[in-house]
């Protein structure tokens, strides 16, 4: 039984680590996310950062260095407030003295989620191994946690914004694939399901498209024949051009073996005035061509990419009509253009809060 459960949890962690590792591919080189981050931030920050000091507009440098190290930051944290759940972020000094906020950049730290310090104080099982994070929240019943891995930070030097409230493992006692706590895990799964249907689409026509000479080999032999001579004699055979034209094109091969054969077959093509040189090869007796096997793959590549790319609209909150582009004709689509015009404009005002 116990053998059973390390298996299962050595499972769940290799399951786990592969998800971060797709999950950080999804979010930085995936198209369709990618499309959908600049929507939110050209929408969001379209208008740049617009600041007030005691009711008074800042000077122009003072602009001029909100819009150099502010909007970066504030499209950094979108991308990162839908890719993990919460934006991790830091104060980095400038040469000049300044502190600017920075958030976290992806495969730096590793992050889960476990139950708030006064949930751990009432359970001792955790006193023992789990110290309480100075910035904590008592009354949190879930909380994040985040180890940075680079620059010598330590998880006091990051604080958390929490933009989507964390939950504990729910797949624990499931069968679906064990994932890190995100808003995106959800994707991982058709994420991965589409690019190895790809693969598989493009091996098989790989193997459709690439030349190959397939035969088979119905031997002919005789008990009382030779099985080194009946190898090595070959008919003396004439390669005529199409039977319409019905005139030799080379003359007989006089050959006793498969290598001089062959060598003689080369030379006569090579000879040959022509501008085409194909491969030549050079058949025993008793093989026959025979039709290549053309592979059929059985996704719906179609069917898999719509979904995923509906998914994608209906977890980051950007129309599916924005992605693809708006369908042809019909009041029926402009009334769904409506409506999900108002419901995109409603995340992006949340977001911008």
């Amino acid at each position: 039984m116990n053998q059973a459960i390390r298996m299962r949890q050595n499972s769940r962690l290799r399951d786990i680590a592969e998800s971060e590792s797709l999950l950080l591919e999804l979010v930085t080189t995936e198209p369709t996310v990618l499309q959908c981050f600049k929507i939110m931030e050209s929408t969001c920050l379209s208008q740049g950062i617009f600041c007030q000091i005691d009711g008074k507009e800042t000077t122009s440098k003072f602009q001029k260095f909100i819009d150099m190290y502010y909007i970066p930051f504030c499209k950094a944290a979108i991308r990162a407030m839908h890719t993990y759940g919460f934006v991790p972020w830091r104060l980095r000094k400038l040469p000049q003295g300044d502190d600017i906020p920075e958030v976290l950049p992806a495969g730096t730290f590793s992050w889960y989620t476990e139950i708030g310090p006064e949930e751990q104080d009432k359970s001792n099982r955790y006193k023992s191994n789990k110290r309480k994070h100075p910035r904590d929240d008592d009354s949190c019943l879930v909380v994040y946690r985040v180890n940075p891995s680079t620059g010598g930070l330590r998880e006091e030097d990051v604080f958390i914004y929490t933009a989507f409230p964390p939950s504990l493992d729910i797949t624990v006692n499931s069968n679906i694939h064990a994932t890190v706590p995100s808003p995106l895990s959800y994707l991982l799964n058709d994420y991965k399901n589409l690019r190895e249907a790809q693969i598989r689409r493009s091996h098989a026509d790989s193997w459709n498209t690439t030349a190959r000479v397939m035969s088979t080999f119905k031997p002919s032999l005789r008990v009382e024949d030779n099985p080194t001579q009946y190898l090595m004699d070959f008919v003396h055979e004439d390669y005529y051009e199409p039977p319409s034209m019905g005139q030799r094109i080379f003359p007989p091969i006089q050959a006793h073996n498969v290598w001089q054969r062959e060598h003689i077959m080369r030379r006569q093509f090579v000879e040959n005035p022509s501008n085409h040189h194909p491969e030549v090869f050079a058949l025993p007796r008793d093989h026959d061509i025979v039709q290549q096997t053309m592979l059929e793959p059985c996704e719906d590549l179609t069917f898999l990419l719509d979904k995923y790319r509906r998914d994608v609209s209906a977890l980051l909150g950007v129309p599916h009509e924005m992605i693809i582009g708006k369908d042809q004709g019909g009041h029926e689509t402009v009334r769904k253009t409506i409506a999900s015009g108002r419901i995109f404009s409603t995340n992006m005002h949340e977001i911008c809060r």
